[in-house]
């Protein structure tokens, strides 16, 4: 998936908006992960949605990476 097809809006106590390919999808579930870089390691900054296909109700996964601008998406 190319970085720029998958976005998200996160505003404290409303459902998380994702966004893949400029189209907004459900969310199922949405995890946020922030871990402090140290010295060996670069840290963690991550989002882990899970969004479905509102024709078919199929849910995928999608794995964002924030600090090496990744995206994963577990089919």
């Amino acid at each position: 998936m190319k970085k720029d097809s998958f976005r998200f809006e996160f505003n404290g106590g409303e459902v998380p908006k994702v966004f893949v390919n400029d189209k907004e999808v459900g969310v199922a579930a949405f995890t946020y992960q922030y871990v402090t870089k140290t010295y060996d390691s670069p840290g963690i900054n991550s989002v882990t949605a899970t969004v479905m296909n509102s024709n078919s109700g199929e849910q995928r996964v999608i794995c964002y990476d924030l600090v090496n601008g990744y995206t994963y998406l577990h089919q």
